[in-house]
C-alpha cells in the first residue's frame, strides 16, 4: 500500500482537504484521545 498526498496543484485539493482536517482533527483525534466512536455522518452504524 502507498499514500499519495494532494497538494494544491491537484484539481480536488480545495474539497478534499476540508473534509480531512475535519475528520484528523476533530473525529479521528476525538476517538484516539477518548475512545467515542464518532456518530457515522451517514447514519446506520459506524
Amino acid at each position: 500500500m502507498s499514500a499519495r498526498r494532494a497538494s494544491p496543484a491537484c484539481e480536488c485539493y480545495e474539497a478534499c482537504s476540508g473534509g480531512w482536517d475535519v475528520f484528523v482533527n476533530g473525529n479521528l483525534r476525538r476517538w484516539i484521545t477518548t475512545g467515542e466512536v464518532p456518530p457515522n455522518p451517514f447514519g446506520g452504524r459506524a
